[in-house]
């Protein structure tokens, strides 16, 4: 259930019908650079959460949030209770009751370095990722070819669809939503 960016590399060609070789270190970096920019161009809403806890935390006191915080999913007591009195500025949190908290919030991507990175996403977006990547290598490769980047276009137009796609999978009117158990 998870994938290197080697395997978005490898997705290349089933898009553009031709071979590609990355083997040289500056067609690698520049396949890792797409792979981190294709990364911030799906947006927060595809990116992985994490949790920090705050143990025994002081009321009105700030603390310091993760340095890969984005945004705020969920704060939880330590009875999983739902927690809605804190406050966040300034990359501090402070909540207004002491207590144990869990902060589930979403997280900044970490730069892909290496071929064998795993990318922190499901499996289905492994071939909306390889067109975003085809994408890039199309217009590098393009000079004056109005063809490639007229697929080009066309490849990028297929990975935002395809992100709107997978995302509205997971959501109901682009906003998050719970399934409610059944007994």
């Amino acid at each position: 259930m998870s994938f290197t960016v080697e395997n978005i590399i490898a997705e290349i060609p089933a898009h553009i019908d031709e071979e590609i070789d990355v083997d040289e270190a500056d067609e690698l970096a520049q396949a890792l650079s797409w792979a981190n920019s294709c990364m911030l161009a799906m947006g927060s809403r595809a990116w992985v959460e994490a949790e920090e806890e705050y143990a025994s935390a002081t009321a009105n006191t700030w603390y310091n949030l993760p340095d890969d915080f984005i945004n705020t999913v969920a704060v939880e007591t330590d009875d999983t209770d739902d927690y809605k009195n804190y406050t966040i500025r300034n990359r501090k949190i402070k909540f207004a009751a002491a207590d144990d908290y869990t902060l589930t919030y979403t997280a900044y991507p970490a730069r892909f370095t290496a071929e064998t990175d795993t990318v922190p996403l499901q499996d289905i977006y492994l071939v909306p990722m390889g067109k975003y990547l085809a994408a890039k290598y199309l217009l590098m490769d393009s000079r004056d070819e109005s063809s490639d980047r007229e697929t080009s276009d066309r490849l990028m137009g297929e990975f935002y669809d395809d992100l709107n796609n997978i995302l509205g999978t997971v959501e109901l009117d682009n906003e998050p939503f719970q399934v409610q158990e059944v007994w």
